[in-house]
């Protein structure tokens, strides 16, 4: 999709496939170092102070993401796509390398050295996680007004970014494992991970330049160079406040309890004789991994669905639309009790936990194209702004209090 600035307009011609890619590629690349991130965090722990670092790592990101995001929502149209996609992927490769380094270097190797908030490395873990809300900020925002527009001609534009983050997060754990079986040392599977993720942050930077010029052979992509007037948001948010609401809640209940409850589950009284399930740092990991997984499914029903344009708009127009998304978004309140009561059977505890990502994943797929549908066509990118921004608004408020319920358990 080529974006011209016309007299403060925007003008939208038909999108290639390589824009339908560079969709998914950017979702992909975009969620793959906090996904990673998260898989090696029972690992990373023991330099980064602790459990505590579990709860304290998603309100840093939460933090610098939600200044960004809110920024982008605001003065996004002042600033090129390629401007943000630089910052971005520069910083994200940042992010990974730089757990990757204080892993490498300790803080002390005292065992009697400070843990939690007290700990040198805890700090240290906090002004990264802050660089890497940063980087992934440009990227996801840059993402969400991209696919919004994309979704005026096609539909399936927006259900391809998710998809991308949903495949970013399934591939981690298979990864993990393969890298496990290549070598035994911790240090070097961890290295291996974090500068593979750090190439394909940077490689962001030639797929989208190449993509423009396969489309145009322009410099750049533009949106109109406006600011965001109140009235226009004030619009764009009546329009569309339900599937908002939905989004909102749907990530305020995922990080107000992943991972940091996930972090603190025990071994259940019913265990196999597997690896997985005897290893305490395994079954945690594995746990996060199901709901990253039953969540990358639940954001690819989407995708097929959307496939057909007319099917996805007849779909959105519907009035069983809004009920469906306020009954899931029920439906996964319901389910938190079972995050801090866990089932005692280790497959319940399965079962649960890709009941609950399933959902996360539908969910917000479809709040997501809902929301960008109910928008103007001058006012999609704003739309996906303002979609990247309850997102992450959502997870930085369920981490911090996810934090706050847990310190005081």
């Amino acid at each position: 999709m080529v974006i011209h600035a016309v007299d403060e307009k925007i003008t939208h011609q038909t999108p290639t496939r390589t824009s339908t890619f560079y969709l998914w590629y950017l979702g992909f690349a975009a969620q793959l170092p906090w996904t990673t991130i998260l898989v090696y965090l029972p690992v990373l722990e023991s330099v980064l102070g602790g459990v505590l670092f579990s709860f304290a790592v998603g309100i840093a990101m939460g933090l610098a993401c939600n200044i960004v995001r809110f920024l982008v929502v605001v003065f996004g149209r002042k600033f090129t796509f390629t401007i943000r996609v630089y910052y971005g992927s520069c910083f994200s490769a940042l992010f990974t390398l730089g757990y990757f380094v204080i892993y490498l270097v300790p803080v002390s190797v005292d065992s009697a050295a400070p843990t939690g908030a007290e700990s040198i490395g805890f700090w240290m873990g906090l002004l990264v996680a802050l660089l890497g809300g940063a980087g992934n900020a440009q990227l996801m925002s840059t993402g969400y007004g991209v696919a919004s527009i994309v979704s005026v001609e096609r539909p399936i534009g927006n259900s391809l970014f998710f998809f991308g983050q949903a495949a970013a997060a399934a591939c981690c754990w298979p990864v993990k494992r393969l890298i496990e079986t290549m070598t035994s040392d911790e240090t070097v599977q961890i290295g291996l991970a974090m500068i593979a993720i750090a190439i394909i942050s940077l490689s962001v930077i030639p797929v989208f330049l190449v993509k423009i010029q396969r489309m145009t052979g322009d410099d750049d992509l533009r949106t109109a160079n406006q600011t965001l007037s109140w009235e226009n948001a004030r619009k764009i948010l009546t329009n569309a406040w339900l599937p908002y609401l939905c989004l909102w809640m749907t990530y305020f209940c995922t990080n107000l309890v992943t991972p940091g409850q996930l972090t603190v589950w025990s071994l259940p009284v019913t265990t196999s004789s597997s690896a997985y399930l005897t290893d305490p740092k395994m079954y945690r990991s594995l746990c996060s991994y199901t709901h990253l997984l039953s969540d990358a499914v639940g954001k690819s029903i989407p995708v097929l669905v959307s496939a057909n344009p007319e099917r996805i708009r007849r779909l959105m127009s519907s009035k069983w639309a809004p009920v469906s998304i306020a009954g899931m978004t029920i439906c996964r309140l319901g389910l938190l009790v079972l995050f801090f009561l866990p089932p005692l059977d280790v497959w319940s505890r399965f079962s649960f936990l890709t009941i609950f990502g399933l959902l996360n994943g539908v969910l917000a797929s479809v709040c997501l194209s809902l929301s960008t549908f109910r928008a103007d066509k001058k006012d999609k990118d704003i739309a996906g702004y303002i979609n990247s921004f309850i997102i992450i608004n959502g997870l930085f408020i369920g981490s911090l209090i996810g934090m706050l319920v847990r310190v005081a358990q």
